[in-house]
């Protein structure tokens, strides 16, 4: 880049040229600006530029730096300085992961700081220059403080002490309140005592501006945080020294509070918005230190809550206030933004617990206002209104930051804080303001239903914890006995909540003229404590058998909902009612969870299926993708409970629908995998897998068979399909998936490489094994003159086996072989010296875990086949490791074997593995006695060490952490092992049978599958029945011989 005002003008024109509404002028500015970042200067005329608003030009200084002229306007000026924090991103630090080179010579790395600090001390008139001028200088400071910049907190100190405008003090405020909490711990204790009573002495000046008080405010904020990121003695000592400091801030931020949130004062929001923010880091950090000003600090906090609520319900409810304006900094500030700080600073309050014992006497009166900050808004009413996606995603937002979501957030932080009296007082508050609703209802005010809806989430918000409170109070309550006041007000919860769902029933959910919100939130409200148990049984919550006669009220009233034309609220309300009722309403007016299943022509809810089952399809027909995920869960709740296989007369009407919904979202991973429920249960309804097969097999085929022309994801999907088909175990789908696409899946297996088709092709032949069994020997072959079914499989696995191939290509390998292996085991017995030649050379050089132990497993099974032929065809076979050395067989997997024995999950596979292991002792085989593998682990220098300790005493000890055993101990040994494991288990499940203990051992191994997606697709623990852990039927092991 030239050097002088002729490089500097150069980029000063295309600054402005990229902001030009012409197309071709701007891309010319673009690309003029992207060729001057690469050469020396640039950063240094950025800054000259971003500073010129001044009285005449600023010098840029630096290699190349030249003078701006003149007086460019702000938004240049801003411009300017957004593009010299990219330039710093991109160009500053070569390990960064934003990197661009060139680098920035350091002698325009000096001019940029420099300049910088300059550019902030003169006190641009621009709010908006000084803020990006600030990033620009937490950027560079990000990169080079404190190794390149060691004074830059002392000159934004001192330039905060010196500055003789507000101006000045802004620009250097701004800058600190960016990194203030990055400083270093070694600057920390320096900087902060002079820096606070500067702050301070600032803020309470008659003179400071709003703006002026928040960003001390922010500074205050930064450092205090930094508690947050540090530990041990640091923190003690930093919290000690910051203790004297925040003291004489308390009457400040009392004050700003007292003021009150008001609608009329926007000035003052973002000041409040600061001091909720520091006193949220005080409860957090100083509660004890700071416990005597607690007590008035609460009560201007309860003073601003309590007050604040006509202000919000003026401003954010009715949407009075004005929408969210960017302040002089450029932050997004609005009314609503500020009470739910106020909410947090609440939420923290609560749960302390040296604080909560202060606020307990107001508990009550503190769930009653926080139902007036539940109330909807107008913005969400609009957003509501005219989208049910958003509807139902805001509805399920936990983390959302608005008013609606922290009261939430509050109530049950409340609930948990003071337990049974906080839910009476969400019951009392519940019903005061339904009543205050119907008060202003009868008095004409047209939004009295928002009051009335806040009641009913906040009812559905607290069910969990109500019905707890019903259970319990039902359990400790003694014949006889006359209960407790709080007793008797636990035990009248289930009395009190069936009056208000009656309330619900006639008010909100029958009638000519609904209003949809309260429609829906009742509907919501009702299945929320429908899951909690207040419409099972008698309604106590007591686990009784049977069903509340409200919820037959409640099912008709949703299946009303699911109508055509119905608002969205309403629809999704009813959704949720239908998944939580149609079950509990198909077992009958007197079964209970724990009743036998009920046979069918017993279903009470069959009249009623056909127009369910049009109304959820009506709703398919026109959800978008958050609806979508309710009206196919329903329906497949639905599916589950027509014991009366109503659905088999509508199947094309059903299936059609679902299959498009299916298609057309397969790579969604919620809406994909509700659609394949739907057809999962579909294809386990009386009458309909048949139908279902042969309409869907022959487009599935042709997906299939030509996966490069297919959309992502639809080829897995269609493989996964056929598995959902095959999932009634009927042998004659089984066959027709082979007659229709056996050929396309065994070509996929031989020629694909896409990990997740590969993988689907796998559990699909799995399952296809494991239903047909020995139908499969009369399946005729792919191709004429083919080999039979059996032969193609073994070739697609050999592939599949082939050293070269990609490990996440194959697997799931092991779970193919170890199939074929358990259900053919006789004709199996001819491939097994090529298959263990494969398997030997895969497993040596693996080092995924769910391929190793899949492969291992079927050593384990091929053991079990004949032990003594194995490890002697293992001792006389060598192995080419990763290295390139050779090796013996066994010497390089027996060690790998034991040391993943205990990687081994479900009753199956850990039972094969030491079945295994123990016929691999029995051989006694000489070698055992001789390959050395891992012991016990060595205490390496004895007593109590640190990890880097140990580490040393490891090195010292020539890296050796664990002792050398033979083969045949470390086999002793894991046995053990196993043998413990299972007395352990054994001892669990006798304290389960006496009510000791939760969780059987199936229970476990369910958990135990469900968490690790590694073991997937090496075989079902069902074949430990089905199979006989791999036993030709009336047989022993060991009488199989390879290639026999």
């Amino acid at each position: 880049m030239a050097t002088g005002s002729d490089g500097a003008a150069r980029v000063l024109s295309a600054l402005s040229g990229s902001m030009s509404g012409d197309t071709p002028t701007r891309q010319q500015a673009e690309s003029t600006l992207c060729a001057a970042s690469l050469q020396p200067g640039f950063g240094p005329v950025l800054v000259a530029i971003a500073a010129a608003g001044g009285g005449g030009g600023v010098g840029g200084g630096g290699s190349g730096g030249g003078s701006v002229g003149g007086h460019p306007d702000d938004a240049v000026r801003q411009l300017a300085a957004v593009v010299l924090k990219k330039y710093i991103k991109e160009h500053w630090e070569p390990s960064s992961r934003h990197y661009v080179p060139p680098t920035a010579p350091d002698v325009d790395k000096s001019a940029v700081r420099s300049g910088l600090l300059s550019a902030l001390s003169a006190g641009d008139p621009s709010s908006r220059v000084r803020t990006a001028l600030g990033m620009a200088v937490a950027m560079a400071a990000g990169h080079d403080y404190p190794s390149e910049w060691p004074g830059l907190i002392e000159q934004l100190v001192a330039q905060i002490k010196g500055a003789g405008s507000a101006e000045q003090a802004h620009g250097a405020l701004r800058c600190l309140s960016l990194i203030a909490d990055d400083i270093d711990e070694e600057h920390l204790p320096t900087v902060v005592p002079e820096l606070m009573p500067t702050l301070l002495a600032i803020a309470s000046s008659p003179l400071a501006d709003a703006a002026l008080v928040r960003r001390c405010l922010s500074v205050v904020h930064g450092l205090v945080s930094v508690l947050g990121s540090t530990a041990g003695v640091f923190q003690r000592k930093y919290r000690d020294q910051l203790l004297p400091l925040l003291q004489p801030w308390l009457p400040l931020l009392g004050e700003q509070l007292t003021r009150g949130i008001s609608l009329a004062e926007p000035a003052a929001w973002g000041v409040q918005m600061e001091v909720l923010k520091l006193l949220t880091q005080l409860v957090t950090y100083f509660s004890k230190q700071l416990s005597g000003a607690m007590p008035s600090m609460l009560s201007v906090c309860w003073r601003a809550f309590s007050g604040g609520l006509a202000a919000y319900e003026e401003g954010v409810v009715k949407g009075a206030a004005a929408e969210a304006d960017a302040d002089a900094d450029g932050d997004d500030l609005s009314l609503e933004s500020v009470f739910a700080q106020l909410f947090e600073l609440l939420i923290s309050l609560v749960g302390n617990q040296r604080l909560c014992a202060l606020l307990k006497p107001a508990s009550s009166e503190m769930v009653y206002v926080t139902l007036g900050y539940m109330q909807m808004t107008a913005e969400q009413a609009e957003s509501w209104s005219s989208s049910t996606n958003q509807y139902v995603a805001d509805d399920d937002d936990d983390a959302a930051y608005t008013c609606r979501v922290s009261a939430e957030l509050l109530l049950d932080q409340s609930h948990e804080a003071f337990g049974r009296d906080a839910l009476i007082a969400t019951l009392d508050a519940v019903e005061r303001r339904m009543g205050e609703a119907a008060a202003a209802r009868a008095a004409g005010q047209p939004d009295w239903w928002r009051l009335r809806e806040a009641a009913l989430l906040a009812l559905g918000a607290s069910s969990d914890q109500l019905g707890q409170l019903a259970r319990l109070s039902a359990r400790s309550s003694q014949p006889g006995g006359a209960p407790s006041p709080r007793g008797a007000a636990g035990a009248a919860v289930p009395v009190r909540v069936h009056v208000l769902m009656g309330d619900m029933l006639s008010q909100d959910l029958q009638g000519s003229e609904l209003n949809p919100f309260l429609a829906g939130r009742a509907l919501w409200a009702a299945a929320k404590l429908s899951r909690a148990g207040f419409l099972s049984g008698s309604g106590s919550c007591s686990g009784g058998g049977g069903v509340h006669p409200l919820a037959h009220s409640f099912l008709a009233s949703a299946l009303a909902g699911v109508q055509p034309r119905v608002p969205g609220p309403v629809r999704i309300g009813a959704l949720r009612v239908l998944a939580c009722l149609v079950p509990q309403c198909a077992r009958g007016p007197s079964a209970s969870p724990s009743s036998p299943a009920p046979s069918p022509g017993s279903n009470p809810l069959t009249a009623v299926l056909p127009g369910l089952y049009e109304g959820l399809l009506s709703l398919l027909s026109d959800s978008t993708e958050e609806s979508m995920h309710l009206v196919l869960e329903t329906l497949t709740v639905v599916l589950k409970t027509d014991r009366d296989a109503v659905v088999a007369t509508y199947l094309p009407q059903v299936a059609l629908p679902v299959l498009q919904a299916w298609s057309a979202h397969v790579s969604d991973p919620v809406i994909g995998e509700d659609a394949l429920e739907v057809l999962a249960a579909l294809a386990a309804a009386r009458g309909c897998l048949e139908p279902l097969a042969q309409h869907v097999l022959p487009t599935l085929a042709q997906v299939v068979g030509s996966p490069d022309a297919q959309p992502p994801m639809l080829v897995e999907g269609a493989l996964d399909l056929m598995r959902t088909l095959l999932g009634p175990r009927r042998k004659d789908v089984a066959s027709a998936v082979w007659g229709l696409c056996g050929a396309q899946l065994v070509l996929l297996m031989m020629t694909g490489s896409d990990a997740g088709m590969l993988q689907g092709a796998v559990e699909l032949t799995c399952e296809l094994l494991l239903v047909a069994g020995d139908d499969l020997h009369a399946w005729p072959a792919l191709s004429p003159g083919g080999p039979p079914p059996l032969g193609s499989l073994m070739g697609a696995a050999n592939r599949l086996l082939t050293p070269g191939l990609e490990e996440s290509q194959c697997v799931f390998v092991g779970g193919l072989v170890l199939e074929m292996l358990q259900r053919h085991p006789q004709h199996m017995a001819a491939h097994l010296p090529q298959l263990l030649d494969a398997v030997m050379s895969k497993l040596v050089n693996s080092s995924m875990m769910a391929l190793v132990n899949g492969l291992l497993l079927v050593l384990a099974k091929i053991a079990l086949m004949d032990a003594r032929q194995l490890v002697q065809a293992l001792s006389t076979t060598s192995v080419t490791l990763p290295d390139g050395t050779q090796a013996v067989a066994l010497d390089a997997v027996l060690p790998m074997w034991l040391e993943r024995a205990r990687d081994m999950h479900g009753r199956f596979r850990t039972s094969l593995c030491a079945t295994a292991l123990v016929a691999v002792l029995q051989t006694r085989h000489p070698r055992l006695a001789l390959i050395k593998v891992k012991g016990r682990p060595l205490d390496v220098g004895g007593g109590v060490r640190t990890r880097s300790q140990a580490g040393a005493a490891a090195g010292a000890a020539g890296g050796r952490t664990h002792s050398e055993v033979p083969a045949s101990v470390k086999l002793l040994l894991v046995l053990a092992d196993h043998v413990a494991d299972l007395q352990e288990a054994g001892a669990s499940g006798r304290r389960s049978m006496l009510g000791l203990d939760s969780g059987l051992y199936d229970d476990e191994d369910e958990g135990e599958e469900e968490d690790g997606d590694d073991d997937e697709g090496e075989g079902n623990d069902e074949e430990e029945e089905e199979g006989g852990g791999g036993r030709a039927e009336g047989e022993p092991f060991g009488v199989l011989r390879f290639g026999a």
